[in-house]
């Protein structure tokens, strides 16, 4: 229902109006935003064309030209979006600095969750098909985890183990990761709340548990 709703809220009037040139710009690049996102999510990277995209946006291949190089901009631009939800979660919640750390991060888990649940397509592209989408994509995903680490770390900040190593987050968020790509291949992503609580104590083992002794690398040969 809600993507019907948005959907009809994209759409054009057909009857001559009064929107001005940038919301009629942004209404499109919207459209076909989300077209990119439903055509690679069900065919894959690979197998998406550009006339796939248009016909599922209802725009001309003229328009989505004008906005975008091709579809491996669009689907960069999903990513651009996508940054921007998680940006504004954390502006809208006083992230990263308020609070505490813990709580933080297990609102930051849930509410994560919580969207992919919502929204089939995304949970889809995000997690399985923006992988094998060639170097630009990989990289386009690899600064979205980067940026997401950063945000951890900074709301890791004062806490005992401050200053831990960013590396050490993304590997937490490829954790994570996996652990939503082994609960989609046998349930649907509106399931994928019962992940919550699991990666809230998977969050807590590893920042907020007392770190134990380093073992000592063998020099023996």
């Amino acid at each position: 229902m809600a993507r019907q709703a948005a959907s009809r809220a994209d759409k054009l009037p057909r009857h001559r109006h009064h929107l001005s040139r940038d919301a009629v710009e942004k209404t499109q690049q919207r459209r076909i935003l989300r077209a990119t996102a439903e055509a690679v999510a069900e065919k894959g990277y690979r197998a998406v064309t550009v006339g796939e995209i248009v016909r599922r946006a209802g725009v001309s291949t003229k328009t989505f030209y004008q906005l975008y190089a091709g579809k491996e901009a669009a689907l960069c631009a999903v990513y651009d979006a996508v940054d921007g939800v998680i940006e504004r979660y954390y502006a809208s919640h006083g992230l990263p600095g308020a609070g505490d750390a813990r709580t933080r991060l297990h609102a930051a888990v849930a509410f994560a969750l919580g969207r992919l649940a919502t929204d089939a397509t995304f949970a889809r592209l995000l997690i399985i098909e923006a992988v094998g989408g060639g170097a630009r994509i990989q990289a386009r995903r690899n600064q979205a985890y980067r940026r997401m680490a950063g945000l951890i770390a900074e709301s890791l900040r004062g806490q005992r183990r401050a200053g831990i190593d960013e590396r050490l987050i993304v590997a937490y968020l490829g954790g994570i990761t996996e652990l939503v790509l082994q609960h989609l291949a046998d349930a649907p992503a509106s399931t994928l709340g019962v992940l919550v609580e699991p990666v809230c104590r998977f969050t807590d083992a590893l920042f907020f548990s007392s770190p134990g002794p380093r073992p000592r690398p063998d020099v023996r040969k």
